[in-house]
């Protein structure tokens, strides 16, 4: 399995590593309701979104918004939320941050290489299986480090 195309991926890629690492820092240092922190969060990124899409989409935006709205949106919402307030409430327990995105992202990434091979059918070979136990390892690695929270 290789990946497709990856110079094309570099910028969006570099992009979402970027935004995660901003995304982290700026959860950590919130304070308030974590749905009131959302809820201005979300207006921001809505007026942002609103102004990219008028500048990529041009006279079509109207468009793109009426096929965007379907239920995946609705579940995608539902899930962004989940996540954003479960890392307020981590990073405000006092997990440190150098535990708890690792934890998650890491388990995700061992959750869908497994539904990606069990129900969409993408391959596996040595390298992904070695990859998922030297993930799983560093799951548990850090989970039991007893590293003491902030």
């Amino acid at each position: 399995m290789t990946l497709p195309s990856l110079p094309a991926a570099t910028l969006p890629l570099f992009f979402a590593v970027l935004g995660n690492l901003i995304y982290h820092l700026a959860s950590r240092g919130t304070s308030g309701s974590p749905f009131a922190v959302l809820a201005v969060v979300y207006l921001f990124a809505c007026i942002g979104c609103a102004a990219i899409a008028l500048w990529m989409e041009g006279g079509s935006t109207g468009a793109a918004l009426l096929t965007a709205l379907n239920p995946a949106s609705l579940i995608f919402a539902v899930a962004v939320v989940m996540i954003e307030v479960s890392f307020i409430y981590v990073y405000r327990s006092g997990v440190p941050l150098a535990s708890a995105s690792l934890l998650v992202n890491a388990s995700v990434a061992i959750l869908l290489a497994a539904i990606g091979v069990m129900l969409f059918r993408e391959g596996m070979n040595w390298r992904l299986a070695a990859g998922i136990t030297l993930t799983l390892a560093g799951v548990i690695l850090t989970a039991t480090s007893g590293a003491k929270p902030a």
